[in-house]
């Protein structure tokens, strides 16, 4: 066993001590030893010291049901004794335990002199448990997983179909515009029109009375307002066009120019080669090595400190077009959209796609990571349909698509009744470290339907948009990112350390409150 001053200097958040502040922490400490059954710390108390367990066990009892294990390694007290809260559980040994007993006073003493120590610990005491994996997030890194909407600085320059390419030129002279999106009467952009176009048209011998309708380049190639900065460098590269038209609701709100992502962008940077090579792969075994490659960027990512949400945000798109290669390359006769975790766009590793076939046959994809399901089949049951709401189109029919969506609104619409009991089934469960995430993510979702949202969003912006008390909200926010982040880096590294356990323990009370609080919003259905 380690001498107490070289044990406490691994342990977090002491390791952020320096040398001399753990010796005068460690000849502060006090050091008992508590029997099987005996009660370390009452209910409704104010604690005015914070238990470490060295050696043992120590349940965290709510009467006679227990709560929580604190096991070797870990702490507990630590909000009532610095946030001089009373505590919510009594405490009693389970097995024969040794505690390092520290003082809340020389805690606080500490924190006043530290401030990284001070930080960490205040990070655990207002749940800001994602920062804890945070460093200093690139300014680069920032600008991939920005939103497109960011960098739309003019109102959409357009025209009729009927309007001529006199008057074509004539708008992107006054304009002072690259290009003019060609739009219905109803808004939706339904071509686009640059300066290589009217040249082009110009040099076949057409005179300027000719029809926008007949120089435009068609369907135009459009991206969500929504969208990361990323997502749309992508579709630039895999449509080699240098103008794509920005929608929203399916109306044109803009037009961004592969020029407003370079002077966002550093042409050298890794990341920016992924579109190329995807763009460029042959063969499957090659798109095969760029998933393992890209799993590999993700974990310098990770060790950089950056938050779940701009790991998704950034990596999603990679892997949807590492996706579309890969049924391009099948030859699908099907119309495919993407479910389950990156339906909300939302990373997981190891990397596995999960697709809903909505017509056709898409047994050409026979990849181990690859799982397909036919939408038939999903939609025999409530569950299965809900699940399908989670879906993104990613090859085929795209009027298919949308047909497809329209029927799983009015469904889901009509059986509202049979998704209130999913989700009150659901909200019986005991929500446990294991199974917290996943059963917050479908709460969610759940209830987002029962509200007529049917759209394909993160978990954390269900979360958000959620008629909840502010602070389960938030707090809710904050824990789903800092588990998921914990299971990434899981998988990444293969391995985890005991902050990692203790931000677990804790998410699962905040998710125990946030499923309090939605079962009797529930109570009404």
């Amino acid at each position: 066993m380690l001498p107490p001053v070289e044990y406490i200097a691994r342990i977090k958040p002491f390791s952020l001590l320096t040398d001399e502040e753990v010796e005068e922490l460690v000849s502060k400490m006090h050091v008992s030893l508590y029997k099987t059954g005996k009660t370390v710390f009452k209910r409704n108390k104010v604690l005015d010291r914070i238990y470490l367990v060295r050696d043992g066990e120590i349940g965290l009892f709510d009467g006679d049901d227990l709560v929580e294990v604190v096991g070797k390694n870990e702490f507990t007290g630590l909000i009532s004794a610095i946030k001089k809260e009373k505590t919510e559980f009594e405490a009693r040994a389970i097995t024969d335990t040794i505690c390092f007993e520290f003082k809340a006073k020389d805690v606080q003493d500490f924190m006043e002199r530290n401030e990284e120590f001070a930080e960490f610990v205040n990070k655990l005491l207002t749940m800001r448990f994602s920062e804890l994996f945070r460093g200093e997030e690139d300014e680069l890194i920032n600008v991939f997983s920005k939103k497109v909407s960011e960098i739309l600085s003019k109102r959409p320059v357009t025209c009729s179909p009927d309007s001529t390419m006199e008057e074509v030129v004539r708008l992107m002279s006054d304009e002072n515009v690259g290009s003019v999106v060609v739009t219905n009467p109803r808004g939706n952009p339904i071509g686009i029109i640059t300066h290589t176009d009217v040249v082009r048209s110009l040099a076949r011998g057409l005179d300027l009375s000719t029809k926008a309708e007949s120089i435009m380049s068609h369907p135009v190639k459009a991206v969500d307002v929504s969208a990361s900065l990323l997502d749309a460098y992508i579709k630039f590269i895999e449509n080699a066009v240098n103008h794509l038209a920005v929608a929203e609701d399916g109306k044109l709100v803009g037009v961004v120019t592969i020029k407003d992502l370079i002077r966002k962008f550093e042409p050298q940077t890794s990341l920016l080669n992924y579109p190329k090579l995807v763009k460029k792969a042959e063969n499957p075994e090659r798109v095969r090595e760029l998933l393992q490659e890209v799993v590999s960027s993700m974990k310098n990512m990770a060790r950089s400190g950056l938050s779940y949400e701009v790991i998704s945000s950034i990596y999603v798109p990679i892997l949807d077009q590492i996706l579309r290669k890969l049924v391009e390359g099948a030859d699908l006769d099907a119309t495919v959209a993407i479910i389950g975790s990156f339906g909300r766009r939302e990373v997981r590793v190891p990397i596995r796609y999960d697709l809903a076939v909505i017509e056709g046959d898409a047994s050409g994809l026979a990849y181990d990571f690859v799982s397909i399901r036919r939408y038939t089949d999903l939609a025999e049951s409530v569950e299965g349909l809900t699940a399908l709401a989670d879906s993104r189109y990613i090859h085929g029919d795209g009027a298919r698509y949308v047909s497809f969506r329209e029927e799983l609104e009015e469904r889901l619409e009509r059986l509202k009744g049979d998704v209130a009991k999913l989700l009150k089934s659901l909200l019986s469960q005991r929500i446990t470290i294991e199974n917290c995430d996943e059963v917050v993510c479908r709460a969610a979702r759940l209830y987002a339907i029962l509200q007529g949202d049917f759209t394909s969003k993160s978990t954390v912006e269900r979360i958000g948009e959620m008629d909840l008390s502010e602070d389960v909200i938030e707090s809710a926010v904050e824990a789903y990112s800092a588990v998921r982040m914990i299971r990434l880096r899981r998988e990444l590294f293969e391995k985890s350390d005991k902050v990692d356990e203790v931000i677990l323990k804790k998410s699962v009370g905040i998710f125990r409150q946030f499923q309090e609080e939605l079962s009797r919003r529930m109570k009404s259905w």
